[in-house]
């Protein structure tokens, strides 16, 4: 079973993720206990990220599904369904934390999605070019 790592930009907590126990926000402390838990759909999880700001992470996973949740309350904010038959492979943000971009790969093609993080609308789709 995968599991998947991201700081927090303090270095004072841990995302970690793995498809059985879903997500989970960790004490990076020598005393190390579970903040904050996320119950997601068991299945693969592919790529994880915590925000510059701290505030949100992003997951993805085998669903197709890109999902934002707020660190603080648990709450899951946007859900971001890409068009092609394949899930995100691969999630980055954007150092001003309001755009984020994802990749997929599908049929021997690629594609990277930009999308706004706060509302969730794509900004830009950048298409492999054969």
């Amino acid at each position: 079973d995968m599991v998947r790592l991201a700081f927090f930009p303090e270095g004072d907590r841990l995302l970690a993720m793995n498809a059985l126990s879903g997500a989970a926000i960790w004490s990076a402390h020598p005393a190390a206990r579970v903040l904050r838990s996320f119950q997601l759909v068991p299945c693969d999880v592919y790529d994880a990220q915590v925000f510059p700001d701290g505030r949100r992470i992003v997951i993805l996973a085998a669903t197709r599904l890109a999902t934002i949740w707020d660190v603080d309350s648990g709450e899951l904010l946007l859900g971001l369904h890409n068009t092609a038959d394949a899930p995100h492979h691969v999630a980055r943000v954007f150092p001003d934390s309001g755009r984020l971009v994802t990749g997929v790969s599908f049929h021997q093609r690629s594609a990277s999605i930009i999308w706004n993080a706060l509302d969730g609308t794509v900004i830009h789709t950048m298409r492999q070019v054969d």
